[in-house]
């Protein structure tokens, strides 16, 4: 072979890599999110429902606390209502022993609701229902972790196996959303 078409091999193989990394990196990414849905605006009002507080503490301070951390660490910006003009409803009810500790019910605006089909396409609203039967002896920032990883569903963020993330299927005290947590929300909003 001659030499120039050595020199140019450096260059091929560090191109392939790079698309070979490139695409798997982009079907990585895309397994971070519930689906291609989201809500097209990135002013997102919310409502808290449901008990304030038990014995175990308060319920309200750790959902304001979730949509300030999510506003003032992404492109996302959350207004509390109380009128039900909600695009997000914080709703803590006692749904008993059920498997969950929060559940965020999507509906896009074709009225599909709590399914791969709601996920994939604009979302209208987004319950993130929190289990105060599980929460009832929770610290609170075992609270605040799950509403606002259920909230972090209803940005559009799936499950993640990264142990620093809020996003990761099980619940701890982390209650702010890593750096790869942000850089997902803010790539769709």
């Amino acid at each position: 072979m001659s030499r120039e078409r050595l020199g140019k091999r450096p260059y091929l193989i560090a191109l392939g890599t790079a698309c070979i990394l490139t695409f798997f990196g982009g079907v990585a990414l895309a397994a971070n999110y519930l689906g291609n849905g989201y809500f097209p605006w990135s002013y997102i009002y919310w409502q808290f429902s449901g008990p304030t507080s038990d014995t175990g503490g308060s319920y309200i301070t750790p959902a304001r606390n979730g949509m300030a951390t999510w506003s003032s660490k992404t492109d996302v910006d959350f207004a509390e209502v109380a009128d039900g003009s909600w695009d997000v409803l914080v709703n803590v009810a006692n749904y008993g022993g059920v498997n969950w500790t929060g559940h965020a019910y999507i509906c896009n605006t074709a009225n599909d609701c709590d399914n791969s089909t709601a996920w994939a396409y604009t979302y209208y609203w987004c319950e993130a229902q929190i289990n105060s039967y599980w929460l009832s002896t929770n610290t609170q920032a075992q609270r605040q972790n799950t509403m606002t990883h259920e909230v972090g569903h209803c940005l559009s963020l799936g499950h993640r196996a990264d142990s620093t993330s809020l996003m990761q299927d099980a619940q701890t005290s982390i209650t702010t959303p890593n750096s790869t947590d942000i850089s997902l929300v803010n790539a769709r909003y």
